[in-house]
């Protein structure tokens, strides 16, 4: 019967000294793997970091433009972006306007309240750039309504003025050559 013991014990050390390439193997397989995510992590940051042209660049000369709308169905942030951009899953339950800056603020638990994007450059990281379209693509046709009507009344309102002024103007003799 020790006989038996001892060849089973062998069998068992044959198989283990075979196993230990395998571990091997599968370790090294692993790291390459591991490696290989991060390196397409290390690339989407990459892409986000780039400056582009910003299609959506304007000035406002003063911060005649402010509001703030809190969002009826806030939106939550695509995850590996959010994580990459912020540490942290964020989702943005309001936006704010002033001037040429648009806040976003968050809800959850992070220590991160908003983010500012300023549209006054002319080259805009691509990350700003894809947070902002995403956030207006997938607003709630609620919330777009309001922002739409928000900007909307800012238009009539100033529009409206400009026309009373001008007025008052030109029936007092002053002409404007437009």
């Amino acid at each position: 019967m020790s006989e038996k013991i001892q060849n089973q014990e062998k069998e068992k050390n044959i198989n283990s000294e075979k196993n230990v390439p395998i571990v091997q193997r599968l370790a090294s397989a692993l790291m390459g793997a591991l490696r290989d995510t991060t390196d397409k992590v290390n690339e989407y940051k990459g892409i986000l970091s780039v400056y582009v042209s910003n299609p959506f660049s304007y000035y406002a000369e003063s911060d005649v433009v402010q509001f703030r709308l809190e969002l009826d169905a806030p939106i939550n942030l695509p995850k590996y972006f959010s994580l990459m951009v912020f540490g942290a899953e964020l989702t943005v339950n309001a936006i704010e306007i002033k001037g040429h800056h648009i806040y976003f603020y968050f809800e959850g638990k992070s220590d991160i309240e908003g983010y500012k994007i300023e549209l006054d450059n002319e080259r805009v990281q691509l990350m700003d750039l894809a947070l902002l379209i995403y956030i207006l693509n997938n607003m709630s046709y609620n919330d777009y309504a309001k922002f739409s009507s928000y900007l909307q009344t800012y238009k009539e309102n100033v529009e409206q003025e400009k026309n009373e002024l001008l007025k008052i103007l030109k029936d007092n003799g002053i002409e404007i050559n437009n």
